[in-house]
């Protein structure tokens, strides 16, 4: 991201919390004020807005070629902003904290990269939907991105089971990577066939995810 770009957007944007990498790690065991360059007032809640929305999903399993969005079952009210639109006031130990900050880094990465190509990066799924699905908690011990939406779970602890305190969705490097994905599609897109075994397809894109995750995360100075 463009020094003026980073200027724009505090003058005009809309302000999150965010953590740069797991708030486990001391040196980032505080959050950090970003700016999404929606501006204060048109981001709804949920967050949302017209090119993403967040669910708070209750007792949801990830989505397989059976289950797709969008999700109708049952769900969290949607997180609301401050009276002046911003939702950096949210407590980050809570619930709405996980899908602010879902929002926020996904939004956040789009920022960063549509300055890069200099133009709107158009969903590769927007035949089938207007705009990109957010889960940001279900009980499930990885993360994903599929067509017209990302979700996630939880680390897993010392034992094996799940670490409900660290919920990926909070983890920058990991939405950034997954949202990442998306992106590839998008301005890549698929090989016509994905598994021709001449084409080591898996590993460009997971490869390039990465690529996307570390260099957006090197717009935090606090990752510098």
């Amino acid at each position: 991201m463009s020094l003026q770009l980073d200027a724009n957007l505090k003058e005009s944007g809309t302000r999150f919390l965010i953590f740069p990498q797991p708030r486990y790690l001391q040196a980032f065991s505080r959050p950090e004020i970003v700016y999404i360059s929606i501006p204060p007032g048109q981001i709804n809640a949920g967050p949302s807005d017209n090119r993403m929305y967040v669910v708070d999903a209750v007792n949801k399993l990830p989505y397989s070629t059976l289950f797709r969005p969008p999700y109708r079952e049952a769900k969290n009210n949607p997180v609301l902003p401050d009276p002046q639109g911003h939702f950096d006031h949210i407590d980050v130990d809570s619930r709405e904290f996980s899908c602010a900050s879902m929002y926020a880094t996904v939004r956040r990465v789009l920022d960063i990269w549509e300055d890069y190509f200099g133009h709107q990066i158009h969903w590769h799924f927007e035949t089938d939907f207007e705009r990109l699905e957010l889960i940001p908690l279900i009980e499930w011990d990885n993360a994903q991105s599929g067509y017209g939406f990302l979700e996630f779970g939880y680390t897993r602890n010392s034992n094996g089971g799940i670490d409900l305190s660290r919920p990926y969705c909070e983890n920058f490097d990991i939405v950034a990577h997954e949202i990442g994905h998306s992106l590839i599609f998008a301005e890549v897109g698929v090989p016509v066939s994905p598994n021709d075994s001449a084409i080591d397809y898996g590993g460009m894109r997971e490869s390039s995810a990465d690529l996307v995750a570390i260099i957006s995360a090197l717009h935090f100075n606090s990752v510098v």
